[in-house]
């Protein structure tokens, strides 16, 4: 139906009116009337006759089509936003499913907010007091390697994740939403 041209649904409409709401019958009295015209289905004409009382038009009806959009409502958003403002480094996944909303929603709500993600750099000073601990370990590595060749093998590079028994921290994942960048 949506590839027919207005002036072929007006007939496709007129058609299925002169024949009393039968969509066979009115099938065959289009093809007589319009031989050089793609004849539609018999389905066709009913459906258009009722697109037409439903919605006043030969096009398909688009709002309330498709999958329902989830319900934003300024309570939500407000809920958002203080978890946020409890929590900066809450993931929006975490949010969508205290809140069971998706994702994107939580996150198109920080954005319209101007919140952004910022990636949270961790750095260390290096104090003078630092200077003989980390002396004694440079010392302590050179010892052990010369006692096992191989000890830098045994030894387990992180990366700046943290590993314990509760869990695995990567900070490489770590974000702070913020209006912004905090450093």
């Amino acid at each position: 139906m949506e590839n027919f041209i207005n002036a072929e649904l007006s007939d496709t409409h007129f058609v299925y009116g002169r024949s009393n709401g039968n969509g066979r019958q009115a099938r065959r009295l289009y093809a007589e009337l319009y031989p050089g015209r793609r004849v539609p289905h018999h389905t066709i004409f009913a459906r258009l006759h009722q697109r037409l009382r439903e919605n006043g038009s030969f096009k398909k009806q688009t709002v309330d089509s498709g999958r329902p959009r989830e319900v934003r409502t300024v309570q939500l958003e407000e809920v958002v936003l203080e978890l946020i403002a409890e929590s900066p480094e809450t993931s929006t996944r975490k949010i969508a499913n205290i809140l069971n909303v998706s994702n994107f929603t939580v996150f198109k709500i920080l954005k319209e907010q101007q919140l952004y993600p910022f990636h949270i750099e961790r750095v260390q000073a290096l104090l003078p007091r630092d200077f003989f601990p980390r002396l004694f370990f440079c010392q302590w590595i050179n010892h052990q390697i010369a006692q096992i060749p191989n000890f830098l093998n045994a030894v387990l590079f992180t990366d700046e994740a943290t590993f314990g028994r509760q869990c695995i921290r990567n900070f490489h994942n770590n974000h702070l939403w913020a209006e912004e960048n905090p450093h």
